[in-house]
């Protein structure tokens, strides 16, 4: 594989993390089809990777489950003496 093949790939998984993460797709087949409508090379090969999708999807899962809408509250725990 050339420098430039594997900087694709791991740009290609770097994203498709990312995405996954962002809890905006529901699996890894979508974030595929995003990468693919934005023209990034290398996306289909990636992609060809079953355990590649199988992690994809478990953190779409996971950022699914997450909730967005508020903030995690800190507790107001305070020292005293």
């Amino acid at each position: 594989m050339t420098v430039g093949r594997t900087r694709d790939f791991g740009f290609v998984e770097t994203e498709a993390r990312r995405l996954a993460r962002s809890g905006r797709y529901p699996n890894a087949r979508r974030i595929e089809r995003a990468l693919l409508e934005q023209r990034v090379p290398g996306v289909e090969k990636v992609f060809k990777n079953r355990w590649t999708q199988i992690e994809l999807d478990r953190i779409c899962e996971q950022a699914s489950k997450q909730d967005f809408a508020e903030p995690p509250q800190r507790s107001a725990v305070t020292a005293t003496s």
